[in-house]
């Protein structure tokens, strides 16, 4: 994944056209752009993909609007707005993730039960 440490699923650099989409939904424009900002829009958006493109611009989609063109990995070497260190696209080309939700582990999903049978006895108390 380009200058990222997030978790996510860095699918690739992808040629983006301007009548056509990748991720079609949410467009958002920052000066100050990041991969993990363009995450964080399109997770609270309820999304599953999101990307970076042109060094300011996030995309974000439930799919992907069609099967993409794969671009030359240099396509997608502009620097993000917000972090120079992280790569934010090209002119017609996106950088796209993949949400990767986390598993909740055998403790969160123990309590979230525990929780649940307390409050469910607690409702036919006699």
């Amino acid at each position: 994944m380009p200058g990222s440490s997030l978790t996510d699923n860095y699918l690739g650099c992808y040629v983006d056209d301007v009548t056509h989409r990748l991720l079609s939904f949410t467009s958002t424009s920052s000066a100050s752009m990041t991969v993990e900002l363009c995450r964080s829009q399109c997770l609270a958006a309820g999304y599953n993909y999101y990307g970076v493109e042109d060094v300011q611009y996030c995309f974000c989609g439930v799919t992907l609007s069609y099967a993409p063109s794969v671009s030359l990995l240099n396509a997608c070497d502009h620097p993000c707005g917000g972090n120079a260190g992280q790569y934010c696209g090209g002119t017609t080309a996106i950088n796209v993730y993949q949400i990767v939700h986390p598993v909740p582990t055998h403790e969160e999903k123990h309590h979230k039960k525990h929780k649940k049978h307390k409050k469910h006895k607690k409702h036919h108390k006699h």
